[in-house]
């Protein structure tokens, strides 16, 4: 393979038209209107911000005219759901931009379970959940960086018991590799073979 290198445009930075295609996960993010009408869609962009044990927060970027954006800034609270691989039809369905106000769970054929110490609900077929309150948002540009307090955690019973390397091999979160600019198709990757390697003792 050639190691030649060029240049390509910076305007290609934004996530999803990438010349490298680096792997995201995907969670479906719950949230509720001013009338309580529950709202859901699919964010790659969400990171852990602050890993302190004491005051774990997490980050996520979205447009600010989208209903999940809205919603957080309006009701401080909101819940990232972790789906796995065979969820992947119906996360794409909570993609669509059905008009405010239309239950996507539904829409979706997934279920609503309460969450344990916000009013967005959890998703039942779902991994995980991390329960958020809304500590601030950065506005940037057209978008907003969230930042959320996790208030609350959650997984599968199943899991819960598992050591981190059971649970890398038995959880399949699908990875997103982001869609083609004006194409209406999606890239995702599966989790296949973990590789484990070993750092020396010192």
């Amino acid at each position: 393979m050639s190691h030649t290198k060029t240049s390509v445009s910076v305007n290609e930075f934004r996530w999803f038209k990438l010349y490298l295609p680096i792997p995201m996960g995907c969670s479906i993010i719950t949230t509720v209107n001013e009338n309580e009408q529950v709202n859901a869609a699919p964010f790659a962009m969400v990171f852990p911000w602050n890993n302190d044990e004491k005051e774990p927060q997490l980050i996520v970027m979205a447009f600010s005219g989208w209903h999940t954006s809205q919603n957080i800034k309006n009701t401080k609270e909101f819940v990232v759901n972790w789906p796995e691989t065979h969820l992947i039809d119906k996360i794409m369905t909570t993609a669509v931009l059905y008009d405010d106000g239309v239950n996507e769970l539904e829409k979706a054929g997934l279920t609503a379970m309460p969450a344990v110490k916000v009013k967005p609900p959890r998703i039942a077929e779902c991994a995980g959940h991390y329960e958020c309150k809304l500590n601030r948002i950065i506005e940037m540009g057209a978008g907003y960086h969230i930042i959320g307090d996790v208030v609350d955690i959650s997984i599968n019973e199943e899991y819960a018991a598992m050591s981190r390397d059971e649970r890398t091999q038995k959880i399949k979160l699908p990875i997103a590799f982001g869609a083609p600019v004006g194409q209406y198709h999606y890239c995702w990757g599966v989790p296949g073979e973990m590789i484990r390697s070993e750092w020396e003792k010192r």
